[in-house]
């Protein structure tokens, strides 16, 4: 029904009723006029097609964020492997350490940062900021 069509049946039912609709004759009246209306049938179907699209595109991206977060955690922990050379490299890998760490990381990772922590707590104790640039050639 279109809204010809609704505008017939809204006449018969006040008609019907001593000039007097009722809120659920309405309400139905509304539906189905609505309901085969071809502006609303192609909204529908945009919709559909649209949130077909998006319930794609939301599965491609909690597939590839496993993904991200593990290259993530791979970054992190290598950034931690070198020797530091001065304390602003060192301080760099002891917050690369931290996200590593809370971002789920451990292991042989989670052993570097602390070792990266008790030797940046040495030299702080010892104010010792000489870095052996000599060491592992």
């Amino acid at each position: 029904m279109g809204c010809t069509g609704f505008w017939e049946l809204l006449r018969e039912l006040r008609s019907r009723h001593r000039r007097t609709l009722r809120r659920d004759e309405l309400a139905e009246a509304m539906e189905g006029a609505l309901a085969s209306s071809s502006t609303i049938v192609g909204i529908r179907e945009s919709i559909d097609r649209n949130s077909d699209k998006l319930d794609r595109i939301d599965a491609w991206r909690e597939k590839h964020e496993g993904e991200t977060h593990r290259h993530r955690l791979i970054g992190l922990r290598e950034s931690m492997m070198h020797e530091p050379h001065d304390r602003l490299s060192h301080e760099h890998m002891l917050l690369a350490g931290e996200e590593y760490l809370e971002s789920g990381g451990n292991g042989i990772g989670k052993t570097r940062y602390e070792e990266l922590k008790a030797d940046f707590d040495r030299r702080v104790k010892e104010h010792d900021w000489v870095y052996d640039t000599t060491k592992g050639v």
